[in-house]
């Protein structure tokens, strides 16, 4: 289930805060890859005795970690707020780079929310907003923000984790891109069509992804210390790469289920950073999110 209240706030908040330090320090930062399982928890253990080697603090392992839930300090210059629908928003403004705009989407689910450890459904439903919209059907987006300057991976992206996804879209402030950007935005947040004929396109892909993922020289050592550092706590086998078999049997009606519950107002953040001023920021996405509707509440 989505998480309530203050818990889903502060979470909300942790990784604004994290997307808003890197557009706003690094510019137009963005991932290595497309998938990443680096999200960790900080963990304490109040059951285990704590020793102290070199100030490194050791605890005994295959305990449930207990997540640091104290809300971060917001940065005076960023503008936090709600719509009606429950969507959280935190904008600033920003002018170094000048003429620039970051966008990015952050939806409270992941590999955590699925229901099988093992599934890949989070994955691949990310995979889909790139295939997909009721405005840009099938691979009409990339011909979009193509039209824009931007490309594929160093201005647009996505990561799915183990609690959060989020989509990164960077455009230079010229003609009418703030206003495509936020659309775009918008549409990943509400309109995915799930299409079952692009599903099985982008199958091909998320496999050679896994593939990719997997050959990679550090995998099996990552693999390893997942197994160890993860045994015993909720992390335990929900890496967001998942497996080859889930990935070949993943269905639209999977990935649709999985984004009608969780990819709803109430569970997801918009950021933006840009050279433009915090009233205008805000307008954008009062404009763009007021009517998107609590898609998944029956669950």
């Amino acid at each position: 289930m989505p998480k309530t209240g203050s818990a889903r706030m502060q979470r909300l908040v942790g990784t604004a805060l994290a997307l808003l330090m890197f557009a706003a320090c690094t510019g137009l930062s963005q991932p290595d890859d497309a998938t990443s399982a680096s999200s960790q928890p900080r963990t304490t253990n109040e059951a285990s005795t704590a020793s102290t080697v070199d100030g490194v603090v050791e605890v005994e392992p295959g305990v449930e970690p207990i997540i640091d839930e104290t809300p971060l300090p917001i940065d005076p210059d960023v503008r936090v707020g709600a719509l009606d629908n429950g969507l959280t928003y935190y904008v600033r403004r920003n002018d170094a780079p000048g003429q620039k705009l970051s966008v990015r989407l952050a939806v409270n689910a992941g590999s955590l929310q699925q229901v099988e450890p093992t599934d890949q459904i989070a994955h691949f439903a990310e995979h889909m907003l790139f295939n997909g919209t009721a405005k840009y059907p099938g691979n009409s987006l990339d011909a979009e923000l193509r039209a824009l300057g931007a490309q594929i991976g160093p201005d647009l992206n996505a990561y799915t984790s183990f609690d959060e996804t989020v989509y990164l879209l960077e455009v230079s402030l010229v003609g009418n891109n703030a206003d495509t950007a936020f659309t775009v935005l918008r549409e990943w947040a509400g309109n995915a069509t799930m299409d079952p004929t692009e599903v099985e396109n982008e199958r091909g892909v998320v496999r050679e992804e896994f593939r990719l993922a997997r050959e990679q020289a550090g995998a099996d050592v990552q693999r390893r210390f997942e197994e160890i550092y993860f045994d015993g706590t909720a992390y335990e086998d929900r890496s967001p790469i998942g497996t080859e078999q889930q990935i070949i049997t993943t269905t639209d009606a999977d990935t649709r289920a999985f984004y009608d519950r969780w990819y709803r107002p109430d569970n997801m953040a918009v950021v933006a950073v840009g050279d433009l001023s915090l009233d205008d920021l805000e307008g954008f996405v009062t404009e763009m999110f007021s009517d998107l509707g609590r898609r998944g509440d029956e669950h």
